[in-house]
């Protein structure tokens, strides 16, 4: 049986990100995406720009496939939470286990629904 190996290419750059997946040396998909300079200059910091790149062109429910991030480690995606707000949830602090609205469903159970 013969495994097929790819490869992941990334190149960031200051008003572009190009991206590459290869099989072997073969080149199978390859994504240019633009940064528009004013929006990078929006920025205080580089580190300020993390949602901006990980997110770029995703709107939506697409966010979810983004990746994902759990700044508190409680497998409830920090964008849910940030989406709910910080009166509700609170992605600096493990609250998966709490039901937010009274539904009877934890965090964690509105989540996991949420990206089916």
């Amino acid at each position: 049986m013969s495994t097929k190996k790819y490869t992941l290419v990334i190149n960031p750059g200051a008003t572009s990100t190009k991206a590459a997946i290869y099989e072997g040396e073969t080149e199978v998909f390859t994504e240019n995406l633009s940064h528009p300079i004013e929006e990078i200059q929006k920025f205080k910091e580089v580190a300020d720009q993390f949602d901006y790149f990980r997110l770029n062109g995703l709107t939506g429910t697409d966010r979810r496939y983004a990746g994902f991030e759990f700044s508190d480690h409680d497998f409830v995606e920090d964008y849910f939470e940030d989406e709910l707000g910080l009166d509700t949830a609170n992605r600096y602090v493990y609250d998966a286990h709490t039901d937010y609205d009274g539904n009877g469903w934890s965090l964690w159970s509105e989540a996991r629904a949420a990206a089916a």
